[in-house]
């Protein structure tokens, strides 16, 4: 997926602070970092089973709580959450406008966007249209397609950036010397190194992983799916423990 430092760019283009950008980012790629500072006392609550989780906890009158415990319900949570389920995403939208605005909406579907186009392949038409029957279908629709015409415009520009970032993205794959701490795999306690081949293994075959990791104060759940999010995972971890 497209690195912070590109979603920054256009979101500042599109006239969206760093900050409202940071914090969008941070909430669709890193999820359970932002609820853990943004809710901190129900977010340990209910990762410790302390609340039941259930499918209706769709209709919690916070759109947060609500994107949080349902999509745990139904084990659909972790980083890119709120993208390839309507429901999610019109939760997540509904979140991001109470805490950040309409700023917060478009930086939001801006990131979804770039995301997509990255991943996909065909004509500027065909993607752009991809995206729009994708994304759409919620109140903020008109949102998105003043992104979309925005995106159209500078389309050129955006690839640009992306075939760049994509590049750089295929020649790497971070480095699992000097990683501390416990992983739970699954459910399976393992040292860093097996962890690390492990989930690497069960990825490359289009599996997901649930990923608990500790190390002293510090403790990171994920669901992993792809080669980048483990290396994203990895250099976390790493800037945690340096």
């Amino acid at each position: 997926m497209p690195s912070w430092e590109i979603h920054r760019k256009w979101a500042n283009k599109l006239g969206i602070s760093k900050n409202v950008a940071d914090e969008v980012n941070r909430l669709i790629d890193f999820p359970e970092r932002w609820f853990e500072e943004k809710y901190p006392e129900r977010y340990d609550r209910i990762m410790n089973r302390l609340e039941v989780l259930r499918i209706t906890d769709i209709f919690d009158a916070d759109p947060c709580i609500a994107l949080l415990k349902s999509s745990l319900a139904m084990n659909v949570f972790g980083h890119d959450v709120g993208r390839g389920r309507k429901w999610q995403g019109e939760l997540q939208l509904k979140c991001i406008f109470n805490q950040y605005g309409i700023q917060g909406v478009k930086a939001a579907l801006l990131h979804h966007i770039l995301d997509y186009i990255e991943t996909t392949t065909g004509e500027k038409h065909d993607v752009l249209n991809r995206i729009k029957q994708k994304l759409q279908g919620t109140r903020f629709d008109g949102v998105l397609f003043q992104i979309l015409s925005f995106v159209d415009a500078h389309w050129s520009e955006i690839l640009q950036d992306l075939n760049k970032r994509s590049i750089r993205k295929r020649s790497s794959r971070a480095s699992i010397k000097g990683i501390k701490g416990v992983f739970i795999v699954d459910g399976v306690i393992l040292p860093p190194v097996p962890a690390i081949l492990k989930i690497r293994k069960e990825v490359k075959h289009g599996k997901r992983v649930w990923v608990e990791w500790s190390y002293s104060s510090y403790r990171i759940r994920r669901t992993i799916s792809s080669e980048l999010e483990l290396n994203e995972l990895i250099s976390e971890i790493k800037s945690k423990t340096a």
